[in-house]
């Protein structure tokens, strides 16, 4: 059966005949401890675990794309309102993104903003362009004339995008970065954040990473790494509200 899929997405037999022997050949054996098994790499650690997969609520995608990403934009979103640039902005970063969406790449799913109706797919595709998309409006959008925006603060928007592109490179690397530098760059993006909360928005104002539990909750990240490997590896699970009450 799994031959058969193979040829139907256009792989050759000798790479199925290889993958076939690679992981006919693994070394797995029973745990003296009853249960889990204990295999080499090729087996993600995270299916091991004695854990239900059912409870690994609120993986990747909601966490850091349905959250952290989508937060993140409505934040930007704000910063266009107020500099009454978001028609402007929206008008020259849509053609492109109509024309990515047209290629209907299953692994860049685009939508055109601004951000109504977006699933964490959507969002997970922007992630990976989000520093281009919003390096345009650095680029070519000049702020209006009575902006009270400084320079710092225009600074600090732009040290927390690309700190968050490159959190999100981190968690979902393939190549498994070491655990102390995901924390690093973890605590480099809130600390941005910040900065920018402080250098934008009014002292009194709520900071919008105050607002939902997502941002805190990314400090819990390089512990559950270390017990349970990547991230990308998590299933979402079926009850997706209880993670209110982990977080």
């Amino acid at each position: 059966m799994t031959q058969s899929y193979l040829k139907s997405c256009a792989i050759p037999d000798r790479v199925t005949n290889q993958i076939y022997d690679r992981f006919n050949n693994m070394d797995v054996s029973d745990d003296i401890d009853g249960g889990a098994v204990q295999s080499n790499d090729y087996v993600p650690y995270v299916w091991l675990s004695i854990i239900s997969m059912s409870a690994w609520i609120d993986a990747c995608m909601h966490h850091i794309f349905h959250g952290i990403v989508a937060r993140a934009m409505l934040a930007m979103e704000d910063v266009f309102a107020k500099e009454d640039r978001r028609g402007p902005f929206e008008d020259l970063i849509n053609p492109y993104l109509l024309d990515i969406q047209e290629l209907r790449l299953d692994w860049l799913h685009m939508k055109p903003l601004p951000k109504i109706q977006w699933l964490a797919e959507d969002e997970l595709g922007f992630s990976r362009i989000l520093t281009f998309v919003y390096g345009q409006f650095f680029l070519n959008i000049k702020l209006r004339d009575s902006s009270n925006t400084t320079k710092g603060a225009l600074l600090s928007m732009r040290q927390m995008l690309i700190a968050l592109h490159v959190m999100i490179a981190l968690l979902m690397s393939p190549t498994n970065p070491a655990v102390d530098l995901i924390e690093r760059h973890i605590k480099v993006f809130l600390s941005c954040c910040h900065r920018f909360i402080v250098l934008f928005y009014d002292k009194n104002e709520t900071p919008f990473w105050a607002t939902t539990s997502n941002f805190p909750s990314l400090l819990n990240l390089a512990a559950q790494i270390r017990i349970y490997g990547p991230i990308r590896w998590y299933w979402e699970g079926t009850r997706e509200c209880y993670i209110q009450t982990v977080k």
